[in-house]
């Protein structure tokens, strides 16, 4: 047994220092493309993340391969610190992301665009401050959010088109009760009769591609919408982070403890008093 936990954990780690050679690379890809406000969050923390994960790995892989009990209480005390952290991370993120619902239970309440009141307060005060908002639209502006919708939306139902794709509902068209013309995806214009309503969501609204809907608070509430149902699927990822670390964290227990047992001591004792006895190492 004492082998397969060794054998494990460093195999284990070992796949954890191939995974970060990629994340390292495209960390580099997007600084060597050209720093933006819109990436440089993305690129920061996968820099962050493949550092940490490449010290990790190699930490836990040489304490296992060469059994070094300082390496391996390092790595021990790490992964305690990381499964609390992720955890924590975890139950918080559902708490400040709780409430909301889909397009589907929207459009079921009457509501034809998703609300912000329907989101916890922090998620209406981080996200929707201005220096973060600013970010986020230049975002939506540099990966083009609403291009190709007329595509993308084709023969969709609105129920689903509000469900499954939140941003570009709320910020790709201008609000419904505005009684805009439709055109195509992102052109809409004034009818005839005027419009339904001149409140400041209808007055909000251009056809300009670098504009459109990206000041309406239904845009700010469907990017909100987006941000809940990726926290959401983040968080099944959690749990199973979690177990895969608990597995790491029980195997590098075992192999600490078996590499510090007495016949490991013994063993290390006889090997050192035969070197004393006979430092040339000629068997006499």
């Amino acid at each position: 047994m004492f082998s397969v936990s060794n054998g494990y954990l460093g195999f284990m780690n070992l796949l954890t220092l191939l995974f970060s050679i990629p994340i390292l690379f495209l960390s580099w890809f997007l600084e060597a493309r050209g720093k933006t406000d819109c990436d440089c969050y993305i690129r920061v923390t996968l820099l962050t993340i493949g550092i940490f994960l490449l010290a990790m790995s190699l930490i836990g892989f040489l304490g296992s391969w060469f059994r070094l009990a300082l390496l391996l209480w390092l790595y021990l005390g790490v992964m305690v610190l990381l499964i609390i952290g992720v955890l924590v991370f975890t139950v918080l993120g559902l708490i400040v992301t709780h409430g909301g619902s889909d397009g589907h239970l929207m459009l079921q309440k009457g509501y034809d665009e998703y609300q912000i009141k329907q989101f916890s307060d922090w998620m209406q005060s981080y996200v929707l401050a201005n220096e973060y908002w600013s970010t986020s639209k230049s975002c939506f502006v540099e990966f083009s959010l609403c291009d190709d919708l007329d595509k993308l939306i084709s023969n969709l139902p609105a129920q689903d088109y509000m469900e499954n794709f939140p941003a570009q509902w709320g910020c790709c068209k201008p609000p419904f009760h505005c009684g805009f013309e439709y055109h195509n995806a992102t052109f809409w214009t004034v009818p005839k009769s005027g419009l339904s309503s001149t409140d400041e969501e209808c007055i909000t609204w251009s056809n300009h591609q670098d504009t459109l809907c990206y000041d309406c608070n239904s845009c700010k509430a469907g990017f909100l919408a987006l941000l809940q149902r990726h926290f959401h699927l983040l968080t099944y990822y959690n749990f199973c982070l979690i177990f895969f670390l608990t597995i790491n964290f029980t195997a590098a227990c075992y192999t600490f403890r078996r590499n510090r047992s007495p016949e490991q001591y013994m063993k290390y004792r006889k090997e050192m008093v035969q070197k004393a006895c006979d430092p040339h190492g000629t068997g006499l």
